[in-house]
Order: C-alpha cells, then structure tokens, then sequence
C-alpha cells in the first residue's frame, strides 16, 4: 500500500511544508488516480530497458572488437600513393560508422523507453486541464509557420522542427501549441543558423478577422513585412507600448480596434511575466498566434536514469501546460470567446 507521503507531489527544490501553486490545488489526488497506475506500469517498462542496454552491451564489446580486427585486417599497409590514402580514409569512415551503428543498437531501448514515458505521461497529466490532446510530432508545416509572420522563416534551405503540441479547449478558447525551431544553412558556410526555437500558441476566435496585424516584441519580423509593402505601421496613443513593441498592420482601423487600451496592458503584462522582449503576436483569420522565444524544451522528460515516477518530470509538464493557459487569463481572452 502506497503511504500519504509517497503519493504527495511535491515541487522541485521546495519544502514540503510550502504552499503549492493555485494550479496544482487537487492535482494531487488526480495524481493517484489516474497518473500513478501509468507511472507504475512504465516502472517495470523501464527496468526492462535497463536489462536489455545491459545484455546488449556485453554483446556490443566483442562486436566491436571484431569490427576493428576486420579493420585491421584490411587497412592498406602503405599510404604511399592517393588512392590508398583515399581507401584508408573511406575504411576509416566505414568504422566509424559501424561502431555508431553497434551504440544506437545499445541504447534503443533506452530511446524507446523515453518515447513511449513521454507518450503515455504527458496526454494524462495534461488532461487534468481539461480535455486536452497531445502529439509528439506536430503537423505544423513551414507554409503555417510562415503565414504566422512572427516566426522568422528567411534564409537558404530553411528547415522547421515542430514537436509536443497540445490541442483543446479552455474557457471556451479554443487552444493549439506546439514547440517549434526554425533553422536556415549560413551562406557561404558550414552548418546552420537557428532562426527560432520556443513556444508557439495559436489561439482561435469566433469572429474572423478582416486584415493582418502583427505586434512584434523584438521590433525585426514586423519590419520585415514593413519593408516588403505587406504591411503599415500603425502607430498608437500608448508611448509605452510602443517602446516595447511595433505594429503593423494592412488594417489600420481594425488593429486600433484590437490593440485597445485594455489589451495592450495586457499584452505588457504577458511580455513582463512569461515572454520578455522576444514576445511576439499576430491577429490572421480567426486566430491570436503567440511566439515565444525560450532555450528550453516544452514537455521534455528524463529517460531509464530516473524513477518513471520522477516527480520533477511531473512537476515540469503541470508547470509548463499551466504556462500556456495562463496566457488566456493574462489577456482575458475568456471574456471575448463568451
């Protein structure tokens, strides 16, 4: 029988005689009821895994011997001309791959153990929200990043990765986000440059927006489309707004509308506690779509190296989904979707 203690979810670095945050009042119980029977059952998935990185590493030792006996065993005794020392190289490469190949079978289990923590976690800690949907691989394409216009998408070979989207609804908003990179190869260079990485939350409407208005915290993106002739800059009656952020738009008279008094607070506040200057927002069909920028993964877990019952994994999704909501309560959005 599980004790009162063990079953208590605690936050990360915090006494236990600290007061939990709003969100997580009854969390506790919902934790017993219908998260701790899919942490107990990923515990034996993960001592399994354990067991089976463990078996494959005994065998992984000879293999790898025997690879670099056959490498031996062929590498060319002299490099005294171009094409042997094009052979050998290509040995070389040939090894290397060989070996990686023999770790990635190593550790599968241990990659497979994480995706399917990850899988079965997440979509039950979030729905404690409401009725809510995870993904591990997002649909967004980089045609709906693009016409977001608040994710930078410029530049040679751009490649987006999109991951861990949510879906569903909350005091009648309909809510989707998701956590998305953009990168571009450097020109002229080796490697790539990362354009983007952070939260993106699109947020829909039962009204349809007329225009395009796209408020921007880093002042860059808006004036791209600026630049471009897409949009104008609109300028508004608040000097410290507009010190934070630029707008354009290709309505002026509607993104005056939008951009009240009431919500430009807001969006200030939002900027002040979750955002900072690299907040980001656009007002396209019937959706408010938010990028915010962040080093960090949105719903990221440990793998076979902690308990499946880590409460700081559990801790981080209930803080990060809390995170997201509380966007719509920043800016009351509730008030407008009733």
């Amino acid at each position: 029988m599980v004790g009162e203690k063990e079953n208590k979810i605690q936050l990360p670095g915090v006494a236990e005689t600290s007061a939990q945050a709003d969100y997580e009042a009854g969390f506790e119980e919902y934790y017993v009821r219908e998260v701790k029977p899919t942490i107990d059952a990923l515990e034996v998935k993960r001592l399994q895994a354990i067991n089976d990185v463990g078996r494959r590493l005994r065998w992984a030792v000879p293999m790898i011997i025997a690879i670099l006996a056959v490498g031996y065993l062929v590498f060319p005794h002299s490099l005294a001309t171009k094409s042997e020392r094009d052979n050998a190289e290509l040995l070389m490469i040939g090894l290397g791959i060989a070996i990686a190949g023999v770790g990635l079978w190593v550790t599968k289990p241990q990659r497979d153990y994480k995706m399917r923590r990850q899988g079965l976690l997440i979509p039950k800690i979030i729905r404690y929200f409401g009725d809510f949907s995870y993904k591990a691989e997002s649909p967004l394409t980089k045609d709906d990043i693009r016409a977001s216009r608040i994710v930078p998408c410029e530049g040679i070979e751009v490649e987006l990765a999109a991951e861990d989207q949510i879906e569903g609804n909350y005091h009648g908003v309909a809510v989707s986000a998701a956590e998305v990179s953009t990168s571009a190869k450097k020109s002229g260079q080796k490697g790539r440059q990362l354009l983007f990485h952070g939260l993106y939350v699109m947020l829909e409407f039962d009204r349809k927006f007329h225009g395009v208005t796209v408020v921007d915290g880093e002042r860059g993106q808006a004036r791209v489309y600026a630049q471009a002739g897409q949009l104008e800059t609109v300028s508004l009656e608040d000097p410290d707004f507009e010190k934070a952020f630029e707008v354009t738009s290709t309505d002026q008279v509607e993104a005056r509308f939008l951009l009240s008094p009431e919500f430009m607070q807001r969006l200030v506040e939002l900027r002040n506690v979750r955002a900072g200057s690299g907040l980001r927002c656009s007002f396209i069909d019937r959706k408010l779509h938010i990028a915010i920028p962040s080093a960090f993964g949105l719903f990221e877990m440990t793998g076979t190296g902690k308990p499946a019952g880590d409460t700081d994994d559990v801790k981080k999704v209930l803080r990060q989904m809390h995170n997201i909501l509380e966007i719509v309560d920043i800016l009351k959005l509730k008030d407008s979707a009733q």
